[in-house]
This record gives structure tokens, sequence and C-alpha cells, in this order.
């Protein structure tokens, strides 16, 4: 069914639901219709979606290997000196000002068009009442993600500029886009750009914090699949080195772990609804213009849906997640994670509870330890030094 709707007849179904009216949408609050991933179908969607494959096909992909390299060896870096963080991009430190500024704008946007969670997404007059208005904290706070929604869109673009300027940008979606421009962009070419890198930026900030968090949640509830993962990297591995890009088709079981924690605890339960352009008829049910079309898991697909079970995904007839990722391999080979004692020395429990009133979905606060595996490990991590 997806592939007959999505796939085949994607020029009537490659719209979004409506959320004009919402906290997060609205351009008197904070303003992010132009967002890709919920941009009505049109020239300007296109463009933008345009603009975000051009850095996403395997090709380009492969061009940015050594700096998914560098920046996987640096997050485990960091993991080794502050563990209880798990940020990971190139930062100048683990409280980056910039890094701060996106989370807190992306979580902002998360919790704002949860239509229960604020009374302008069902009442969308109240978008015009003033900030100062007695009550209006709820505009206070808007604002406030505002700002930061401003700050994740042109800090990044404004020093991207100036870097190319003096020749020294690094390899990035916006340099990318901004050498094609031989002028400086028209204000609506700038806001197009601004939002096809801003879009990007934050979906891989959110995604990819609560993807690694809900990995290290499962790796400390079920220590005996971080065994099995840890043998198989050292079998490739030795001890030695650390792991590569081209290690992932010699550690199936460790991408059957990592597709399992996708799959285990959803980090977009529903993903991100289409809808439908016209009126359309599948299969004699009848699609009205409008409808938003959305999916999740299935029970008779994975049996068992609650039991984290890798093995799942070794059978090559199981769908697969959507993702992998290449720099989790490192905790595998580098990092024990293990539940925190209590004070008479027992494991705490963990629970993998999400949080809710969310659109991107985190695991509740938890505490574990995470320590090198050996000294060995541990000198390996430090002596690397980006050349």
């Amino acid at each position: 069914m997806a592939e007959d709707l999505l796939t085949k007849r994607s020029s009537i179904y490659s719209d979004r639901p409506q959320f004009h009216s919402t906290m997060g949408t609205s351009d008197r609050l904070l303003g992010w219709a132009n967002n890709t991933a919920v941009i009505s179908y049109g020239e300007r969607w296109r463009t933008q979606r345009r603009m975000t494959h051009e850095l996403l096909h395997k090709r380009a992909s492969e061009e940015l290997s050594p700096l998914i390299v560098k920046n996987s060896r640096l997050a485990l870096q960091r993991l080794l000196e502050e563990p209880d963080p798990v940020y990971g991009y190139e930062a100048t430190s683990s409280n980056d000002t910039l890094f701060e500024t996106v989370s807190c704008a992306v979580d902002g946007f998360s919790r704002s068009i949860i239509a229960s969670n604020f009374y302008v997404n069902l009442i969308p007059w109240m978008q015009y009442i003033p900030a100062w208005f007695p009550g209006a904290q709820w505009k206070r706070k808007a604002l406030v993600w505002r700002w930061q929604t401003e700050q994740m869109l042109h800090v990044p673009y404004n020093w991207t500029r100036e870097k190319m300027g003096t020749g020294s940008a690094p390899p990035s979606m916006l340099r990318h886009i901004l050498s094609k421009y031989v002028k400086e962009p028209s204000k609506e070419e700038k806001e197009t750009v601004l939002w096809a890198a801003g879009s990007l930026f934050a979906a891989g900030t959110d995604t990819t914090v609560s993807s690694t968090l809900i990995l290290i949640v499962a790796m400390a509830m079920y220590p005996e699949v971080q065994t099995k993962a840890q043998a198989e990297v050292d079998s490739i591995l030795c001890g030695n080195r650390f792991p590569e890009i081209e290690d992932q088709q010699s550690m199936p079981y460790v991408e059957a772990v990592i597709k399992e924690a996708l799959r285990w605890r959803s980090v977009l339960p529903l993903g991100v609804s289409h809808a439908c352009i016209e009126d359309d008829d599948y299969k004699g049910y009848r699609i009205p213009k409008g409808a938003a079309i959305a999916m999740s898991f299935d029970e008779r697909v994975y049996p068992n849906p609650e039991c984290f079970d890798p093995s799942r995904f070794l059978d090559p007839s199981t769908p697969e997640a959507p993702a992998f990722g290449f720099g989790r391999r490192g905790l595998f080979a580098f990092f024990d994670i293990r539940p925190k004692l209590d004070s008479e020395g027992r494991p705490i429990k963990l629970t993998a509870e999400m949080k809710q009133n969310i659109s991107v979905s985190q695991p509740t606060a938890f505490e574990v330890d995470i320590k090198p595996r050996s000294k060995k490990h541990e000198q390996i991590l430090r002596s690397w030094v980006d050349v």
C-alpha cells in the first residue's frame, strides 16, 4: 500500500496536512511554515527538496564520509570525557551555544505542533494576543522559540558566507548551494536556502539525539545483546582500531541491533504524514482531498513488538528500519553501557518509557554508566588526532 500510494501516486500524495493555525507554523509565533517537512506541495517544496537531495544521494554522501568519520570520532572522544551528554556534532564544547540554541528551537517546534499543548492550536485568533497581556506566558515562550529559530537559520548561513569569502569554508550543504549563485541570492532565494539547510540541520539534531538515547538505554537494559554486538565488532577490529564505513557489511548483527533500536522505540511514531491533494480511489476505498496519510508498525510484520530482538532483522524477509547509524558502531567498539547501581549495589531498573506531548519522541530521563571497555580501548580513543 505504501508503495502504491506514496511512490506510484506520489504526484497526488506528496502534500502535507495543513498546520497554518498552529503555534508552530504561524508567522506571528514560531514561524516554521516553510520547514521542508511541513511545507505544502508546490514549487517551493520542490526547490527545497531538490537542494536537500543534492546532498543526500549516495555519491554526495560518499564525498562527505571523511567528515562523518571525523565527527563520529570526536563524539566518542567527548563521550569519554563527559559520559553524561550524548550530543556529538563538531561543537567547540559540549555546551556549544549554537547547538543549544538549535536544540531549544527544535524542541519548541516539536512541542508546539501538538494540538493539545497550547490553546492557540485550537483557537487560532489567540495568536493576535500581545505578549504583555496577562496570562500570555505561552506567547512569550513562542517569541523566545522564534528568536532561537532565527538564530538556527541565520548564524550557520552567515558563518558559511564569511568562510566562503576567505576560501576556508568546510564541505556542507550550505556551501554546496551557495556556490551555485554567481551573485548574492535575492531575498526570496535566500529564504528558500535558509529553510532548505535549516530543515536538514533541525531534522538531524533531535532525531539523532533521540535515536542515540534509545540505543544507549536498550544496551543498558539488554546486556546480552550488547555483549554479542561487541564480540562481532571485536572479531573485525581485533581491539586495535576504529571502525570504518567499509566495515558495515562485515557487521550484520550490529546493523540488526541498530535497526531494532529504531523499530523498538520509534523517534517519529507515525512518521511525517502525507496528504492527498485531490480525491482518489484505492481498492474500493475513497480517499478525499486533504486526507492525512500516515502509518506505523504492524505486529503481523514484527512479532512481539515490545521485545528487543535484533535477530528479527537477520531474516532478509523482514522489512528494514529506515536508517543505519555509522557512528553508533563506535559505542560497541569502545564503551560498556550499564545501568547505574543503587545504594545497595543493585542495578537500577530502566523502563525505556518515551516522553509524551512532543512530535519527536525521546526516552524519559534515565541514568546509565558509560565507561571504556578497557585501558587499551581508552588509549586508542585518546590517541586519535584528526589530520
